[in-house]
């Protein structure tokens, strides 16, 4: 009589532990529903007897994933609720579903972590934006695979997806560049998230890249929260830039108001590029020329490395990096000066 085929069998023939077959053939949370069915499949081929409850189990199977949010992430729906809304759908399509917690600043501050970190009813986890390093070392130490979304830092070893800021500045002031523009300046806080921060080095490379002198003075790092802050650093300015970077859209579109009201007009007399291409860069008044950041994809890739991570928790840490895309809309022209 052949012996029977065992769980370890199954591993060795799939290149896993054999845990995670156990995880998969009993319906268990801690693996994806991708590995889940090459298991089934595996133990099929190879003949291993399993209950008609165990099969029962590997089709009805859902788990719970977590996601962290920071307060200010959340209130910035037109860029991350897009990211949410899909990392949602790919999450559901693996039959699981999304837990999500807010984390204020008293929160963040004294490392409250949600209770489906502390109770572990989530099989892995998701850090949307940007969170003080400590908070995140913290759900680091709960050993609950994770994905960090659009933030990253060099002492946090973790899978990361995010955006290839340098890479889209650098592109986007390029463009300016190519309309002539001699003068481009740089709007945005540095420090409200890394991302503006690379942006800012982005812009920074470009303008080395084409030989063009990098000024201080036209770049305005900080207190860019309402038109009237940004008013009153443009006027502090003695002469203006002929075209602006901006750090996102939002930073755009109050830069575009505070000229408009000091009768300059876009494009004709300065050029305006905003980031991320939300709705706002659509309706505004005349339309930005913006970077396009691929949301949806930026979802999708999220999802499929944290279940990626799940069925591989040993395996090096890496960072995903999307390529950005220049929109061009009617706020940028070739330079009369």
């Amino acid at each position: 009589m052949a012996k029977k085929v065992t769980m370890q069998q199954v591993a060795n023939a799939l290149g896993i532990s054999k845990n995670s077959v156990s995880q998969a053939l009993g319906g268990k949370p801690g693996v994806s529903e991708e590995t889940r069915e090459r298991v089934r499949e595996a133990a099929e081929r190879l003949g291993y007897e399993f209950s008609s409850a165990g099969k029962s189990s590997l089709r009805n199977h859902g788990g719970h994933i977590g996601m962290i949010v920071s307060e200010s992430a959340i209130s910035e729906n037109l860029f991350f609720g897009i990211i949410n809304y899909q990392i949602q759908k790919e999450v559901e399509l693996r039959n699981y579903s999304l837990l999500i917690h807010v984390v204020d600043s008293a929160m963040e501050m004294q490392n409250t972590l949600p209770a489906f970190l502390e109770d572990r009813k989530v099989d892995g986890v998701f850090v949307l934006s940007h969170l003080d390093k400590s908070y995140i070392q913290s759900i680091v130490t709960t050993g609950i695979p994770f994905v960090m979304i659009d933030h990253h830092h060099p002492e946090l070893h973790v899978d990361c997806v995010l955006t290839n800021n340098r890479f889209g500045a650098f592109d986007a002031v390029t463009y300016l560049i190519s309309l002539g523009h001699k003068r481009i300046g740089y709007i945005g806080d540095l420090s409200i998230s890394p991302s503006f921060q690379e942006r800012w080095e982005g812009y920074h490379l470009a303008l080395k890249a084409k030989g063009l002198v990098v000024k201080p003075s036209d770049q305005i790092l900080a207190g860019v929260e309402s038109e009237e802050s940004i008013a009153a650093q443009i006027q502090m300015m003695t002469s203006q830039p002929d075209a602006w970077f901006c750090a996102n859209d939002m930073v755009a579109v109050l830069l575009n108001n505070v000229l408009t009201k000091r009768g300059m007009n876009v494009p004709e007399d300065v050029s305006i590029c905003g980031y991320d291409n939300n709705m706002l860069s659509e309706l505004s008044n005349p339309p930005l020329t913006t970077v396009n950041v691929n949301k949806e994809l930026f979802g999708k890739r999220a999802v499929e490395r944290l279940f990626w991570r799940m069925d591989n928790p040993s395996e090096p840490f890496e960072e995903l990096l999307l390529r950005t895309t220049l929109v061009i809309r009617d706020s940028t022209r070739v330079s009369s000066r």
